[in-house]
Parts: structure tokens; sequence; C-alpha cells
């Protein structure tokens, strides 16, 4: 059967088909690209809320599909996941493209184009997320373990996290420069281990009785 022939390994090599195209980091830039080089400078805020809006939505929905459909049978959840990967290859391709549009060089065209040259974000903060992931279990055995309780450990990433997020956010609040804007973007990043340390923190302290799964 599947969960027999499906081993942990397989799943984490499975990292391996991002590599054919970028995955969702390569995803992203070019979809904030096109978005900052169509977009007039004024609305451009208001369209990424509108995204970012829709694909809270569609997680949530998403979601809730999927798990119905894997209950009934994984195929069927494969087969809606490609149906929908052609409709979205089929909605891009009517993208217009910089040949087909005109373009005005002119001072109050620098705001969009400034945008679509900060779309090089999303990769910069996948690296710094995937540095401090693999940092966070040898900073753990290493210097907090020896001298913290499991859940104590979990709390101060959580509370270091937030920190780290928070001050990181007002320091893009500030970020006149290039370098700067890069620092505080690494900075509000490293606070990645948020979610995995509040999660394992809330796991381990559950009171008797109560099921892991509803947790979750």
């Amino acid at each position: 059967s599947l969960h027999r022939s499906w081993t942990t390994n397989a799943i984490l090599f499975s990292f391996v088909f991002d590599l054919f195209g970028g995955g969702e980091v390569m995803r992203i830039t070019i979809i904030t690209t096109c978005i900052a080089q169509i977009t007039p400078p004024e609305k451009l805020t208001n369209v990424y809320n509108y995204i970012s809006g829709i694909y809270l939505l569609a997680s949530v929905s998403g979601a809730a599909i999927g798990s119905l459909l894997l209950s009934r049978h994984v195929h069927m959840l494969n087969a809606l996941s490609m149906l929908c990967y052609v409709f979205a290859a089929s909605v891009a391709a009517t993208i217009p493209t910089e040949s087909e549009r005109e373009l005005e060089a002119t001072e109050d065209s620098q705001p969009m184009l400034l945008g679509a040259d900060h779309a090089h974000s999303p990769p910069l903060k996948s690296l710094t997320s995937a540095l401090a992931l693999f940092s966070l279990p040898s900073l753990r055995r290493r210097y907090l373990e020896p001298r913290m309780s499991t859940e104590q450990v979990d709390l101060f990433i959580t509370q270091m996290s937030l920190v780290a997020n928070a001050v990181g956010m007002v320091c893009l609040g500030f970020s006149a420069s290039a370098p700067f804007f890069i620092l505080s973007l690494c900075l509000y990043t490293s606070g990645v281990g948020l979610a995995d340390s509040l999660t394992s923190y809330g796991t381990s302290t559950l009171p008797a009785g109560e099921q892991i799964g509803d947790f979750y």
C-alpha cells in the first residue's frame, strides 16, 4: 500500500522537484515582478493586499478540500492539483509582456520599476529562513538544552523569534537604502522558527486527555 512504500526519506527527497523551475520562490518572484510592471504605482499596494487576501482564503479552502479528497483517495487530490496547475498556466500565458504595452520612461514610473527590482526579496527571504532553520537544531543541542528543559527551549526560541520579527519589521519601515533593507529583511526572517517552536511547545504542554490531532 501507499503508506508502506512511501517513506520519510522519499518525502524529504521530493524537494528536488523544486529545482525544475525554482518552486514557490521563483513563482512568487515572477508574479510580484509582473504585477509591479503592469500596475500603476498608486495602486500597487492595494493589488498586493488583494492577492495576499486571496492567497490566504485559498489556503484555508484548499486545506479543507484537500483533506476531504485525501480521505476518499489520494489520486483524486493529485488529479485536481494537476488541473489547477494547467488552469494557472493558461492564465499566466495571457499576462501581457513588455513588448505588448507602452512604457513611458518618466520620473513618475520610477516607483513601479523600484517595486519590480525589489522582487528579488523572496529568494533572499527563503535563503535566510533556510539558514536559520538549519542552525536552530545545533544551537538547541549545544547552547540551550544543557541549560533548559525542552519546554523552556521552545518557549525561549518563540520569544526570540517574536523579538526578531518585531525589530525587523520596524527596521523595514525605516529602510532608506538597499543594504539596510537587506539587513532588516534578514533580521525579520531570522524569526522563522516561531511557528515550529510554538507548535512544539503547545504539543508538549497539552493537558492530560487532550488529543494532539484536536490541538493541531
